[in-house]
């Protein structure tokens, strides 16, 4: 049975084949076919010739195979401009154009990092890269081992920016999630095979050492003993070399950059324990430590895997967002159906998914109702229905039967899971102002640490000579500047996590610390408090030339231009009256006043308006204060005379009342600001039991946007801290201003942009879970700052008045590292005690 050529796995017995410089090689499915298709129709074939991954050998000119396109393997300068690298990353969406505020256009490409070992990485990476011309803002998520970074085209290019990390000592690749999972296996593998080695090593050197242990003087003989020893050092060796050779590597690289990393110390207290006895074992005599070497090796391997393995944890979650999209897709067109790649989809392309299959972009169902699973978007597990005319998500699973046709909205590149998958990738684009402090403070302790050992040193060998070398070992092993780096990264690790597990993302990482002082929170109501999917149950008729059936052919052309969810609600009601698109009055000039409505004008000059009633009659909103209908309304109108007036009711979330109860009992004051008449507001405000709202707070209808910003920007005067939930685009100014801010549900595309997080599921309770876990978080922070802080200023001392033995200190600075990564992984447990 043959491989495939592009991922190495099996081929079924009749491969599909693919021409590639000249050879007919096969491929195990359709995706792999069509990615190697791509590189061959982008005319970078040659890339296989200089590819470095491991696997098939194909042929005397062509390497073996990958996994994905983002598998370029690390390249120099001038091979990555050989290969074009930035050409065939464009193509498969690994680089954006951005507009950045402070540097203006340029592109924007988030990177898969390797060799990232602690805080001290980040600064050298962002100094490094923002140093090189041509780069604008670099910003690196230790977490999630990403940079996103952007730089100016017309000065340099993605392949120099790889070559520029790559001089810095670290491999980089365009980020692929399916790439990733192959590279986290593989460093998973090589990790577990590292971690055996210096544990078998361990238990040999302690096993050979036992003797030498508890024999009293004169009950060895020195040749047995020596015997011992040398044995001893033999099965160090290749420990030392292999399992501890990512340590001294990292150690040589950052002394060759200058800068002092968490590996230097440790780096320096293995080599100088190893090499000090192994001299010691040459001359046969003094004292010899491979059993510390050995030890620490292993506890420190142990406690960094626990902490990787935690981290990569919260990577898949996060990655499954972008998995699992199919490489090739049935569209069915004009010549009969055809498959086609994912990313070559376009707007208006009508395509057919079987049972199970993943949406690779947004779009609307052909075919009546469609039940889909969203619950890797939402973290909701019951399948949604989705009625004809509603929007699918990119990500969400076919739950039905049997194969539907749907009518692609939104491609791939411009999707749902798209914008997901960029929000993601900034999430560590900020971090908690106790990150860049724990940094701070991991680089300044390093250089201070090699200068206290000398120190150290010194006063030892004046005072007792016989003792300076095993003193100084021990202060090098018992730091541990590897707590003080993890205490935040792996707190937001674990948290960041559980709230992706239940629909939640945050769009930077000092999101939670700014969560966890809010004071204030404010709701907006339609699409927050409700769910956001009126039902039409109402109409008044004003001008009796109309009927409905011809008011909504007049409305057709707004409802179809605007967002809002009232202005959807009422085209669904004009879908089930049988109207579409092509019964729309004719208008141009569409456009839309924020807070007001929608107008068009037609060809007789005359101008169609749908809105508020304030909007639509040309006044400012009447005293209706004797008015106890709560229904939300959407007038229209023609050049200020009414026409019709539709009456809507949304329904309130079902978890409204318990979540509001909640935060309220968290000592939040609840605000709830809503464009709706007064009435409504107030009739909501009494069906969610918060009549008696703390003093303070505030339950206000007919709100502009403008004035729900000026609301905000008094409480902030007052020295509170404001946190905005809202979904709409009237939503977008006041999600900016607020401290901070998240977007519920199917949020408009601007007020995601604005938003600080993303609760993607319909429940509020996400809201409560995101402001529990964001003061739980804050909490993980600080004690595992104040552990690694209050560990290296009690056992440094001790280490360095010679109370703590070399092999005290091996097991004292793994156990702090495994105090930190374990304090963070609560969080799970607090997930589970929280629901």
């Amino acid at each position: 049975m043959s491989a495939c050529f592009h991922c190495g796995e099996a081929c079924p017995p009749k491969p599909q084949e693919v021409l590639i410089l000249g050879q007919a090689l096969n491929m195990c499915c359709e995706g792999c076919a069509s990615v190697a298709r791509t590189i061959v129709q982008a005319g970078l074939e040659r890339y296989y010739n200089h590819r470095e991954a491991p696997g098939l050998q194909a042929g005397p000119d062509l390497g073996s195979g990958i996994q994905t396109l983002s598998q370029l393997g690390p390249v120099d300068e001038t091979l990555a401009l050989e290969l074009d690298v930035e050409r065939l990353a464009q193509r498969h969406g690994f680089i954006q154009r951005v507009d950045d505020p402070e540097h203006g256009e340029q592109l924007q490409s988030c990177l898969m990092i390797d060799g990232m070992r602690c805080g001290a990485c980040v600064w050298l990476l962002e100094s490094g890269l923002s140093a090189a011309k041509g780069v604008g803002r670099v910003q690196v998520n230790y977490a999630q081992q990403q940079a996103l970074v952007q730089w100016d085209d017309k000065q340099t290019s993605l392949a120099t920016i790889l070559a520029r990390l790559r001089a810095l000592g670290y491999r980089a690749l365009p980020f692929d999630p399916s790439a990733r999972e192959q590279r986290l296996q593989v460093i998973e593998r090589r990790q577990r095979r590292r971690l055996f080695v210096a544990g078998l090593a361990m238990m040999q050197v302690m096993m050979l050492q036992t003797p030498l242990y508890w024999a009293s003087p004169g009950d060895v003989e020195p040749g047995d003993a020596a015997l011992l020893q040398w044995a001893s050092m033999v099965v160090t060796l290749p420990a030392l070399l292999y399992s501890g050779w990512p340590i001294l590597q990292a150690a040589v690289r950052d002394v060759s950059q200058k800068h002092l990393g968490m590996d230097v110390p440790v780096a320096l207290g293995l080599l100088a324990a190893y090499l000090a006895s192994a001299i010691n074992t040459w001359q046969g005599r003094g004292e010899v430590y491979f059993d510390t070497v050995t030890m620490f090796l292993f506890l420190l391997l142990a406690a960094r895997s626990l902490e990787a393995n935690a981290r990569r944890r919260s990577q898949r979650w996060l990655d499954r967002l972008a998995a699992g999209i199919p490489q090739a897709i049935r569209r069915i067109g004009p010549k009969g159906d055809e498959k086609v790649l994912a990313e070559d989809l376009q707007v208006g392309d009508v395509i057919e998914l079987e049972p199970g299959a993943s949406l690779p972009a947004d779009a609307m169902c052909l075919d009546g109702d469609v039940q889909a699973d969203c619950s890797l978007l939402s973290g909701e597990s019951t399948p949604q229905r989705f009625l004809p005319g509603e929007l699918l998500p990119s990500g969400a699973v076919i739950a039905e039967a049997q194969s539907v046709r749907l009518n692609v909205v939104r491609p791939a590149s411009a999707s749902t899971r798209a914008d997901l998958q960029r929000l993601i990738a900034r999430a560590g684009s900020t971090r908690p102002a106790m990150a860049a402090m724990a940094d701070r403070a991991a680089r300044h302790f390093i250089g201070g640490l090699l200068i206290f050992v000398v120190m150290v040193l010194a006063g030892w060998l004046w005072l007792d000579p016989s003792r300076a070398f095993e003193v100084s070992v021990a202060v090098l092993v018992v730091s541990c500047p590897c707590a003080l780096s993890l205490a935040v990264p792996s707190a937001l690790a674990a948290v960041q996590y559980q709230l992706a597990k239940s629909g939640v993302i945050l769009q930077g990482g000092d999101g939670l610390e700014r969560l966890a002082q809010v004071t204030d929170l404010v709701l907006d109501k339609t699409g927050t408090l409700t769910l956001g999917r009126p039902k039409v149950c109402g109409l008044t008729i004003f001008d009796q030339a109309f009927s409905e059936q011809s008011a909504l052919e007049l409305a057709m052309p707004l409802l179809l231009a605007s967002p809002h969810p009232l202005a959807l609600a009422l085209a669904q009601h004009a879908h089930s009256k049988g109207l579409s698109g092509s019964d729309a009055h004719p208008a141009y000039d569409i456009r839309g006043l924020l807070g007001q409505g929608v107008q068009a004008a037609c060809s007789d000059g005359s101008v169609i308006k749908l809105g508020s009633m304030a909007f639509v009659r040309g006044q400012q909103p009447v005293d209706r204060s004797q008015d106890d209908d709560p229904f939300q309304e959407v007038w229209l109108g023609i050049d200020h005379l009414p026409i019709a007036r539709w009456q809507l009711r949304d329904p309130l979330r079902e978890d409204a009342p318990a979540s509001l109860q909640a935060l309220k009992a968290m000592g939040l004051r609840l605000h709830v600001l809503s464009g709706d008449r007064q009435v409504a507001v107030d009739a909501l405000v009494t069906q969610l039991g918060l009549s008696d709202l703390s003093p303070g707070a505030c339950s206000l209808g007919e709100q502009l946007p403008q004035d729900k910003w000026a609301i905000v920007q008094r409480m902030q005067a007052e020295g509170r801290k404001v946190f905005m939930v809202g979904d709409g685009l009237n939503d977008a100014a006041v999600l900016a201003a607020a401290d901070m801010s998240a977007a519920i549900g199917k949020a408009s595309d601007l007020a995601r942009l604005h938003a600080g997080a993303l609760i993607l599921s319909d429940r509020l309770e996400s809201l409560v879970f995101l402001i529990a876990a964001s003061r739980h978080a804050k909490r993980l922070m600080q004690q595992n700052i104040a552990w690694a802080t209050g560990y290296n200023l009690i056992a440094i001392p001790l280490a360095a008045l010679g109370w703590i033995p070399a092999w005290g200190a091996a097991l004292g600075m793994s156990l702090s590292s495994l105090v930190v990564v374990s304090n963070s992984l609560r969080q799970v447990q607090w997930k589970r005690s929280f629901s």
